[in-house]
């Protein structure tokens, strides 16, 4: 449905309507009919009207809240929403001709068992879809996962070097051969700032928040031996991902992983005063950061954390001729930091084209640009620092708005990127 929605020459907006219109519609009308037709019967047989009917309601009101609970917190981390939806469909289709026997309600189970079994997800009656397993399903493919937050699968290209995916945007590479490649250019202007703050023969202590395939922090373990390093992943299955299919072994790394949300991992390491050289934020749901990472509240925890001389670092995706999420989180995070400047990995254009940017925080010391962009260079011959002149693009696109828990629709400011897929 949604293939069918997206092959339609409309709007973004639209397309989500049309496409959720085509999954859910007749299935929620149907569903949905069942509560008057209970109803129905049941007052055919008593006299109390308003007892039976508020009754009705009120179980089916019990029925949804448990049924809510359970599946956020146990269906869904033990079975996975695909097999959730294949038991729903034929636990259906069981109660259909349990209630209504009759030959075309065995025709129509029939269908209905064949095609869930041709669509299930395997295997069907193991119930072990959450666990890491091998699978065969396309070439290359050494690993997927469906995990409480997403779809994980692990491939191999003919070079050897692994590749992530979480649902459909490519997470991470990581190359058994060269633990310090750095596949994203956006990675390597990260590394270039950082070589600008780190002074030979200092350790330094790092934040990193969202794991992935784990490539940046076996970096920094490897650039910088006598380092701390921090990752922050809500996802355990990322983790185990990266551990049974990209070869990362957090003890021989060197890598301290956190499982759970970076705005509390970072609270709790305001609460307990600990402080750190850089803070990088690599936590992407799809192409945007999750709202409540970008907010005014959030910045200032981050900063809470740093060093005086520290640096926070981030990762936006946006299109900068747009600009909207990326000005509103440069606005947000220029109210918290006293420096704050943005690194592309290609000077940006007037076209509607997605780039991946850098946005850099301090508050202590104001960061030498020129030797920034020369270390920036170095690692990426396209990399650009944004003009004043370009902020002040951003700022005007974004109508300056500063992000904070109250008000952050991030997903409205990226709207654009949709399109360009």
């Amino acid at each position: 449905a949604f293939d069918v929605a997206t092959a339609m020459d409309v709007s973004w907006p639209l397309r989500i309507l049309v496409g959720v219109t085509m999954t859910f519609f007749v299935p929620s009308v149907t569903l949905g009919a069942i509560s008057p037709i209970v109803a129905s019967i049941a007052l055919r047989q008593t006299a109390h009207i308003g007892g039976t009917v508020g009754g009705l309601y009120a179980w089916g009101s019990i029925g949804a809240i448990v049924g809510t609970l359970a599946t956020g917190f146990w269906l869904i981390p033990t079975l996975g929403t695909s097999l959730i939806v294949f038991m729903v469909s034929i636990t259906l289709g069981l109660l259909g001709l349990v209630i209504a026997p009759s030959i075309r309600s065995v025709v129509a189970m029939g269908l209905l068992l064949g095609v869930s079994l041709s669509t299930a997800p395997t295997p069907v009656f193991g119930l072990s879809v959450a666990p890491p397993r091998e699978v065969t399903e396309r070439p290359g493919q050494v690993y997927a996962v469906e995990s409480p937050y997403q779809t994980i699968t692990i491939s191999r290209d003919g070079s050897g070097r692994l590749e992530m995916m979480q649902d459909d945007l490519i997470h991470g590479y990581f190359d058994p051969n060269n633990p310090e490649h750095l596949e994203y250019a956006y990675l390597r202007l990260t590394a270039a700032v950082i070589d600008v703050i780190v002074h030979p023969g200092r350790s330094l202590e790092s934040l990193l928040l969202g794991g992935g395939a784990y490539t940046f922090p076996r970096y920094l373990a490897s650039r910088y031996p006598t380092s701390r390093v921090v990752v922050s992943e809500i996802d355990e299955a990322v983790t185990r991902a990266s551990e049974v299919a990209m070869f990362f072994d957090r003890d021989d790394a060197g890598v301290d992983v956190i499982h759970a949300d970076a705005r509390i991992t970072v609270r709790d390491f305001a609460r307990a005063s600990e402080r750190f050289d850089v803070i990088f934020s690599d936590a992407f749901r799809d192409v945007a950061v999750p709202h409540h990472l970008t907010t005014q509240e959030f910045m200032r925890s981050v900063a809470s954390v740093l060093h005086p001389d520290g640096v926070f670092v981030a990762n936006v995706i946006d299109v900068y001729a747009d600009g909207r999420f990326l000005g509103a989180y440069v606005n947000t995070l220029q109210t918290v930091f006293d420096d704050v400047f943005v690194l592309a990995t290609s000077r940006p254009t007037a076209a509607l084209v997605r780039n991946t940017f850098v946005v850099v925080g301090s508050n202590g010391a104001v960061l030498d640009r020129t030797s920034v962009l020369d270390a920036a260079t170095a690692r990426v011959r396209s990399a650009h620092m944004l003009s004043t002149a370009e902020m002040d693009h951003l700022s005007e696109r974004s109508g300056s708005i500063v992000l904070t828990d109250d008000y952050a629709p991030v997903d409205s400011l990226i709207s654009v990127i949709p399109h360009l897929r």
